[in-house]
């Protein structure tokens, strides 16, 4: 075959395997290609299945014939390019592979589709109508999720606040030995040396091809700090190294001291303690589970005049509501089949004499925007036509939202959960209302996400982040929130003091919610929805079902 037709990509395999290597902790699933053709005749086909800028092979299908698995990682894009060779050649010579055309598309995409018909690109063959058909379905995984939820108290603590005098402000955080990544924070509780902390719940990812994970081998360090309410930097009280298998009901702890005197500085005592397994949000979508995509943004009078190079609405350069756009709105999109977003505004006035409008389309008639680019053109029309005004009220156009949603329940014929993501400069004045909305809505397959912008200080929606799922007192009548529905998350606009906050010590460490990028934002919100979606389908005792027939 000639040097223009061959297959340059590696082929060897070991850059997939080393970059699978790198990114194992976030896969979650592995995902089987099935392919074939229509309307178009290739002797002895050879699809190669090529992924990433770098174009990796991951795979090939000699005749169509074989599957091809790939991993899949929900919190990003993953391109795929799926090249078709031929074998062609005269009787009694040997055959040559040539290059007969390609496909691109995402492996978010063709999951989304489940079965996806993608024309051809032939380059030696323009007007050709031939097609390919992919179908994909599950793989279970080498890499499994495991889910712990448990609940702690501790009693003799030591004395931290009015120098060892006043009883301590106690929170526990858990950190994942091995990668001290953060696993778990508690809520503080004021004045108290005797802590009876609310029921947690934190996931964990292991490699257990064989299901033979022992819990022995799993190391946590559990670390209670006494909150010092922004007086100083938080006081370390006690640690403790752990192992899941020692973690049993009624279990008593040893908090060690860190000072030179070291010593005892409390004991941390197991209420309730369980593991369990999380399916792979790979399976749930590849049987039919969609994403139905909105977004609103905040036309407030603090976002400043549009015409005004200070404005975060200003257009003539890359603001923050649109590098939301660029970095959010295509993860998400990806797993919505019809490539469409619903847009809302909210706080401004269509016309300078009209009324103050808390939820309207942006497109005026009710039409939805086609991808990312439909999103940015609605959003700059609106800008350009918008009176500025205000306050920030959010419940009426998240209750717009949910009234388009109302009755969407997982089923055969129906499992689309909803994704909100509102992008303000301000904390809702209706905070208390905000609140029940969240509560009352944790009832309905959705995730709101607060993109908080701008210089404003949003600690009341970062108090709100922090607490922990299946809380008791969110709301003012102490309902209890069915399943995780909210995260906030701040694009700061000036990086030096995103640094500057994040220069903590491991043990002050807290839940990252501010962010020098949109694009960091944009893997957050994914990571953060993995989990909103697998909480919300075990709170209604879902298992993955088949897919309606497309």
């Amino acid at each position: 075959m000639s040097s223009s037709d061959s297959i340059s990509e590696d082929t060897t395999g070991e850059s997939f395997q080393a970059a699978q290597h790198a990114k194992v902790d976030k896969v979650t699933a592995y995902l089987r290609l099935k392919l074939s053709m229509e309307n178009i005749s290739i002797k002895k086909p050879l699809a190669v299945v090529f992924e990433g800028e770098n174009s990796v092979e991951v795979g090939r299908s000699p005749f169509l014939q074989d599957p091809v698995d790939l991993p899949f990682y929900f919190q990003k894009i993953q391109p795929i390019r799926i090249v078709l060779y031929g074998f062609e050649g005269k009787e009694g010579e040997e055959d040559e592979l040539n290059r007969v055309g390609s496909v691109s598309t995402t492996l978010g995409r063709l999951v989304s589709l489940r079965m996806s018909v993608m024309p051809i690109d032939q380059p030696h063959n323009p007007g050709g109508n031939g097609v390919l058909k992919a179908t994909v379905s599950f793989v279970s995984s080498p890499w499994k999720s495991k889910r712990v939820d448990f609940k702690f108290s501790a009693s003799s603590l030591d004395r931290k606040d009015y120098a060892g005098v006043g009883r301590s402000d106690p929170y526990f955080l858990i950190f994942a030995e091995d990668t001290n990544e953060l696993l778990y924070q508690s809520e503080y509780i004021t004045s108290t040396l005797r802590p009876e902390w609310r029921t947690g719940r934190f996931d964990f990812h292991v490699y257990d091809p064989d299901n033979t994970f022992e819990q022995g081998a799993y190391r946590l360090n559990v670390v209670v700090m006494d909150e010092d309410f922004g007086k100083g930097k938080n006081d370390l009280i006690g640690s403790l190294n752990v192992t899941l298998s020692e973690i049993v009901v009624d279990a008593e702890f040893a908090l060690q001291r860190q000072s030179k005197k070291g010593g005892v500085a409390g004991k941390l005592l197991v209420r309730s303690f369980s593991i369990s397994d999380i399916p792979s949000i790979g399976h749930y979508l590849v049987m039919g589970c969609d994403l139905w995509l909105n977004i609103a943004f905040d036309f407030t009078r603090s976002n400043m005049d549009p015409s005004e190079t200070r404005s975060l609405h200003y257009l003539d350069s890359d603001n923050v509501y649109m590098k939301v756009i660029d970095d959010v709105i295509p993860l998400l999109l990806q797993y919505d089949p019809d490539g469409e977003v619903d847009c809302f505004g909210f706080s401004g006035k269509l016309s300078p004499q009209a009324p103050t409008q808390y939820a309207f389309n942006l497109k005026g008639n009710g039409e939805t925007c086609v991808g990312s680019e439909g999103v940015k053109d609605a959003y700059a029309e609106t800008v350009k036509s918008i009176t500025l005004s205000g306050p920030t009220k959010v419940v009426p156009v998240m209750q717009k939202v949910v009234s388009m949603f109302q009755g969407s329940r997982l089923n055969k014929s129906n499992q689309r959960y909803l994704v909100l993501v509102i992008v303000a400069d301000g904390v809702p004045v209706e905070l208390d209302q905000f609140k029940e909305a969240i509560v009352e809505m944790s009832r309905q397959p959705l995730s709101i996400f607060f993109v908080g912008v701008g210089t404003a200080k949003f600690d009341r929606l970062k108090e709100m982040d922090k607490e922990r799922p299946l809380r008791t007192d969110f709301s003012m009548q102490g309902s209890r929130v069915s399943h995780t529905t909210f995260r906030f998350l701040h694009l700061r606009s000036c990086k030096a003091s995103l640094e500057e906050e994040l220069a903590e010590s491991t043990l002050n460490k807290r839940r990252k919610d501010s962010f020098a990028t949109a694009e960091e934002i944009g893997e957050e919100i994914m990571v953060s929805l993995e989990k909103h979606i697998l909480d919300f389908i075990k709170s209604v005792g879902r298992v993955p079902m088949p897919a309606a027939e497309h």
